[in-house]
């Protein structure tokens, strides 16, 4: 990373990534925010943010962080594509108290939190967020820009598509393969596949609604 860090975003999801930040050894002060929403800066000068990327930052090629995450994956890939397209570095990090695999395949743009493990032979796809404590075990797939909430637990042999939402505390049976963009609600428990574009949640998870994927 380089010494200055541009936080694209506020709000929890942001303390919690300048906590992370801290732990890997960047200062205050070399850490800076805009608000996507707001058109504001929340520490430093006011910034402006236009459709495609920042574009008051003050150097094509500086390393941003996309500190916002919501339900709407889709919203935050099209942002990072966006920063990416205007000449950004979209980075990720790894947490000093994660533990990770030797012979895992974790994606550079991956966000990973304090406490996390991933285990052998498991591939993190592109800008996924996997936050704090969570567990992915061996020979598990999650795909671009999913989403793993705090303290899920995805069993050996998991399949997650692209974007796809997990919510906090979430158990995946070993071997269950979740389809792109769907959404699992928090504190699930999913024992079968889950298609494409389908909102599941309980214990053991059922669908409850759908949508077509654009």
């Amino acid at each position: 990373m380089q010494n200055s860090i541009w936080l694209i975003g506020h709000g929890g999801h942001a303390n919690s990534i300048v906590s992370v930040l801290q732990g890997l050894g960047h200062e205050p002060g070399s850490l800076s925010f805009i608000s996507p929403n707001r058109h504001e800066a929340v520490q430093g000068d006011l910034l402006e943010e236009t459709v495609l990327g920042v574009s008051a930052l003050a150097n094509v090629g500086m390393h941003v962080i996309c500190a916002f995450v919501g339900s709407d994956l889709g919203f935050r890939k099209q942002r990072v594509l966006d920063y990416e397209r205007s000449g950004y570095k979209v980075i990720g990090f790894v947490s000093r108290t994660a533990r990770i695999a030797s012979n895992s395949n974790i994606d550079p743009s991956c966000q990973i939190f304090d406490g996390c493990h991933v285990g052998p032979n498991s591939i993190l796809g592109m800008h996924t967020v996997v936050n704090t404590s969570a567990v992915i075990e061996h020979d598990c797939i999650v795909g671009d820009f999913s989403h793993v909430s705090v303290g899920v637990i995805l069993l050996g042999g998991v399949s997650v598509g692209r974007e796809v939402m997990i919510g906090a505390g979430t158990t995946i049976l070993p071997g269950v393969k979740v389809g792109d963009r769907a959404v699992i609600g928090a504190g699930s428990v999913v024992t079968k596949d889950v298609a494409a574009a389908t909102k599941v949640f309980g214990s053991p998870a059922k669908s409850h609604f759908s949508s077509e994927l654009p």
